[in-house]
């Protein structure tokens, strides 16, 4: 009787057994997958802000003038368009901005007591207005209780506070 010779490769059966594993893994990953895709956009859009902040903060103590943090759209509270760091007498439109930020991905802005389309700091970095602007950014399909928004306090010094809130 002779011996069959040794196979080195998969059967039909390993194959199909190995491929359902992965359809399986892949199933409960990619939803996981998605929401930390939020949750960084979320995050990232969140520390542009306090970025922002920092940098007029910074602008407006190194110029010995004041400056401002404005929403890109000049005129509304709509922060969702993206913001600028420019003078005071500027616009996000003109040659003298300092920087332009993006619009942040698939996340929603959130403005409260902002004094109309920015927030302004004077020549020692210190807020302007008398109010406390509260930014919060929240990724799409948040349910309520969910601790996946960020919000952005700017104190009355002019520093930014990021914290993880509830939607």
């Amino acid at each position: 009787m002779s011996k069959q010779p040794y196979s080195r490769g998969f059967n039909i059966i390993e194959l199909m057994i190995t491929v359902a594993l992965v359809g399986i893994v892949a199933l409960i990953a990619i939803p996981n997958l998605t929401t930390l895709v939020e949750n960084q956009r979320v995050r990232a859009a969140a520390n542009d802000l306090a970025t922002a902040v920092s940098l007029a903060r910074s602008e407006a103590v190194r110029d010995a003038a004041n400056m401002r943090v404005l929403a890109r759209d000049d005129g509304g509270l709509d922060f969702d368009n993206g913001w600028c760091v420019v003078n005071t007498n500027d616009n996000c439109t003109n040659n003298s901005v300092v920087r332009l930020y993006d619009p942040p991905g698939n996340v929603t802005v959130a403005v409260q007591d902002v004094g109309g389309s920015q927030v302004e700091f004077d020549r020692q970095g210190a807020r302007v207005a008398n109010n406390t602007p509260r930014f919060t950014f929240r990724p799409p399909n948040c349910a309520a209780g969910q601790p996946r928004a960020r919000q952005v306090d700017i104190r009355p010094s002019g520093r930014p506070m990021v914290t993880e809130v509830d939607c």
